[in-house]
């Protein structure tokens, strides 16, 4: 007890110091960084963070929330993925905070995947040496890496590594007639199955799609072991039937939910056609490590496909090397036909439909419907399976050594697998915390937050969300959980979701239709109200000033800067309004009696559009006109500094355009002095109250 004892806390000290050089530097930035690429890792901290709220307000951490999609909520057993990752990262930030919870619960599934690695690829070897360079294969696999950086889901591979260390005991168990201890390995497959679940869907499907597949494998290769197997446990057939009994019990009650959703049609499917020919994989993927994969090797061997995490499938050169070795041995030919089999049936599902169509009789292409291959979108994952099977064949490799340089052999190998999967650098994500409008937002008299631009996929706002201290309307959830009642509210007569960014909307060439625009924005405003949502948080960080947004850019310009109150000065103040993809119409609004002294207004740009204003509609009292300044292609109103006009609380000046342009920018100099005797005030409540902006966000609370 005492040797196996040393054993396990030394190669636990072992998987521990390797999660922490293979994501290097961030064991120096626990607290203050998350590790992730920031795409999808913001969605499995936000699961780990979603997972301590609902604990703290002592809710079952997987109920329905209406914490995100606000009004309608969500399934958030449906709507998240790897039980395993979202429940330990949101019970350890219960008491370390979000940023270490998440880091630390990353590195605890790496150590996980090495000390189950280990145990299977000792067990298989009999050699400790060899159990480490399993560990390094396969438990810190470049797949695995790669996934550590934003796909915390299909990290766990350890499933894979303890159903295999199941099966190599119920062989050994059932040669030596041990039902005991047969019974015991038995149900550690079942666990390990289990395991494997809570870890992640994907993984399970293919559990149950390759086991049965390997095993009629092995009952033609090896139909006496797999007879001896059968009868072992057929000889304990109580025993084991109550643990069946017991196992899919365990396993319907945790797939319930989604067996149900599956009945009532509930699951919406993600669209392969575009997923899948950007995330197959290219032939180079396999044997050059992918420029997502920041490590050193990939600096010197330079891979010409685009970075990608789902073309993260690089298998290694040492291993590729001792993999060809292995079919070239005395070892038994069952043996390599058997795991050449297991090898190749992954790894060309792998190859998805071929790098652009090119390969009309890959199995995929025959398979790609039919569930559950329909469940695995992107095919790169496949290899996740390969991998292991590889892993096997270098393992019966290096048993083959004579024992004179197996030990030197094995340490040189081991500093290679080490050396190859030392990183250049580690992806290092931003935590949102400390920004300045958050505290605004939670200060708002309102139940739920809008987030524009609408984008049900944008991970950030799931971490807003938390900083808030409020639901929101948006919300990204795994697609088991995204059905038609948790899209109800968002795309209900096309309100809200007119605020998505996209080029296919006629307003990004068409420009804006004001009084369809106005005539939605009423009912939009409406149907907020009606639900209590009175904060929307305008972000105009990200793609906001990208082409692809200017269809949302100019609805929000004419929604929130359509009529500005004008705030008292006696000091000259500034006002920058823009408009896009619209006939220009800037309204100022007076709250009281006083005099407006307008000292300068600029209009960018100069081209065939004149601009006129107006007081109250109808012409204003002074005398003015627009020149145009072909320096700085402006238009710039004359005369400056000598235009003053008496206003009446209510009252409203407007700087408009005869016909419509693609962008204006005015800029108005002004001065607003009230009289003192005015007991006048503007007896309409503007529709918006801008409450805060910065450079990256405006608030508005609808009034």
């Amino acid at each position: 007890m005492g040797k196996n004892f040393k054993e396990a806390v030394f190669i636990f000290i072992v998987a521990v110091v390797l999660s922490l050089v293979f994501t290097y530097p961030a064991v120096f930035n626990l607290t203050n960084k998350y590790l992730g690429d920031g795409g999808d890792n913001y969605e499995y901290v936000s699961y780990s963070k979603l997972v301590a709220h609902q604990v703290s307000e002592g809710n079952f951490p997987y109920s329905r929330t209406n914490f995100w999609r606000y009004p309608e909520g969500f399934s958030f057993y449906l709507g998240s993925d790897s039980k395993l990752v979202t429940f330990t990262g949101g019970l350890i930030s219960l008491f370390t905070g979000s940023v270490a919870g998440y880091n630390l619960t990353i590195l605890l599934i790496f150590t996980l995947n090495g000390i189950l690695s280990y145990l299977f690829f000792r067990s298989l070897s009999g050699s400790k040496l060899i159990g480490i360079v399993g560990m390094l294969i396969y438990g810190f696999s470049f797949n695995a890496l790669a996934k550590g950086a934003s796909h915390a889901n299909l990290l766990f591979n350890g499933g894979f590594s303890l159903f295999a260390f199941s099966i190599l005991g119920l062989l050994r168990s059932s040669q030596n007639t041990d039902i005991k201890l047969a019974r015991r390995y038995f149900v550690l497959l079942l666990t390990s199955v289990i395991l494997t679940s809570l870890g992640s869907s994907e993984y399970l499907f293919m559990l149950v799609l390759f086991a049965p597949i390997f095993f009629l494998a092995g009952v033609l290769l090896f139909r006496d072991r797999v007879k001896q197997v059968l009868a072992t446990l057929w000889a304990d057939k109580k025993r084991v039937g109550i643990y069946c009994l017991v196992f899919f019990v365990i396993l319907f009650f945790l797939y319930l939910p989604h067996l149900l959703a599956w009945i009532k049609h509930e699951i919406i499917f993600p669209d392969r056609g575009s997923i899948l020919y950007v995330s197959t994989p290219s032939l180079a993927d396999y044997v050059l490590p992918n420029s997502y994969l920041r490590l050193w090797v990939g600096e010197v061997f330079k891979n010409p496909s685009f970075s990608s995490i789902e073309r993260s499938v690089f298998f290694g050169f040492i291993e590729l090397l001792l993999f060809l070795i292995f079919f070239f041995t005395k070892i038994p030919r069952k043996i390599k036909i058997f795991l050449l089999l297991c090898f190749l049936i992954p790894l060309l599902l792998s190859f998805g439909y071929g790098k652009d169509n090119q390969f009309p009789l890959l199995p995929y292409r025959f398979l790609s419907d039919i569930f559950p291959f329909s469940t695995v979108v992107q095919t790169g994952r496949y290899v996740v399976v390969a991998y292991f099977f590889s892993a096997i064949g270098i393992a019966f490799l290096l048993k083959s050594v004579p024992q004179k340089i197996a030990r030197f052999l094995l340490i040189i190998i081991i500093l290679l697998l080490f050396a190859e999967r030392i990183p250049s650098n580690t992806y290092l994500s931003d935590t949102f915390e400390g920004r300045g409008y958050y505290k605004y937002v939670a200060n708002e008299d309102s139940q739920a937050v809008l987030d524009l631009p609408l984008n049900i996929d944008q991970r950030q706002y799931n971490i807003a969300s938390f900083y808030y201290e409020k639901p929101i309307v948006n919300g990204y959830i795994h697609y088991f959980g995204d059905g038609k009642r948790e899209l109800d509210f968002i795309l209900r007569d096309g309100l809200i979701s007119r605020y998505t960014c996209s080029l296919l909307d006629p307003v990004s060439k068409e420009g804006i239709n004001v009084a369809s625009e106005k005539f939605a924005d009423k009912k939009m405003i409406s149907l907020l109200k009606n639900h209590s949502i009175k904060t929307i948080v305008l972000h105009k960080d990200d793609k906001y000033n990208h082409p692809v947004c200017q269809n949302v850019r100019a609805k929000a310009d004419r929604l929130f800067n359509s009529e500005t109150i004008i705030e008292e000065s006696t000091d000259e103040k500034k006002i920058t309004l823009e408009l896009e993809k619209t006939s220009p119409n800037f309204t100022f609004i007076f709250p009281k009696d006083g005099v407006f002294f307008i000292n300068g207004v600029v209009l960018f740009p100069a081209d065939n559009t004149n601009f006129n204003i107006l007081h109250d509609g109808n012409e204003p009292s002074f005398d003015y006109s627009f020149l145009r300044n072909d320096d700085y292609k402006t238009w710039e109103l004359r005369p400056k500094y000598q235009i003053q006009t008496e206003v009446n609380a209510g009252s409203k000046v407007t700087i408009q355009s005869d016909g419509p342009v693609d962008y204006t920018r005015l800029d108005l100099w002004y001065k607003y002095l009230p009289a003192r005797e005015s007991q006048g005030k503007y007896p309409q409540i503007p529709t918006f109250t801008k409450v805060y902006e910065d450079d990256t966000t405006s608030v508005y609370r609808i009034n």
